[in-house]
């Protein structure tokens, strides 16, 4: 089901569908946390906020690796363009 999502976003949409799709989320689970923190146990609680810390940790070194593969890869495509030309 994800794949046939995933193909209806025109690549022109991705960074806006990434972007505000991720704030909200975020924003969502910040109101969750909220509203359920006087009601959660403290265990419950400090479970739910370490996962979510966790995922978080997990998405940021995701990012940054592919970060770096996009800095390598360009790179190598400057390097490519600038031989070419000599």
């Amino acid at each position: 089901m994800r794949r046939i999502f995933i193909e209806f976003i025109e690549p022109e949409n991705v960074s806006n569908f990434l972007i505000n799709g991720t704030q909200m989320y975020f924003t969502i689970n910040q109101e969750i946390v909220k509203s359920m923190e006087s009601t959660l146990s403290y265990n419950d609680l400090q479970y739910v906020l370490r996962e979510y810390a966790l995922i978080l940790e997990r998405q940021l070194n995701w990012s940054m690796s592919n970060l770096e593969e996009v800095k390598k890869k360009s790179e190598c495509k400057l390097n490519d363009n600038s031989l070419a030309k000599k």
